[in-house]
């Protein structure tokens, strides 16, 4: 997770990997999501996404999405 983390183009992305690096490295929730940055409900809600559907989850759907868009509006 920390390579993911360190190589992740995408900032929303490697905020997210942080956070999952730092949950297996024995982090608590709370301490990671102060330290990374994020709310609490939201880091918990990282993790279980995670945990339910692995890395499929981690990415950027928001960012993925108005590329598509851009793309369609482009032709």
């Amino acid at each position: 997770m920390k390579e993911k983390y360190r190589t992740c183009q995408d900032s929303v992305e490697a905020r997210r990997w942080h956070l999952l690096w730092k949950i297996c490295l024995g982090w608590t929730i709370k301490n990671v999501a102060i330290a990374v940055g994020l709310d609490y409900q939201y880091s918990f809600k990282i993790l279980k996404k995670y945990n339910d559907f692995a890395e499929e989850r981690i990415t950027n759907f928001k960012k993925k999405v108005l590329h598509m868009i851009e793309e369609k509006n482009l032709y």
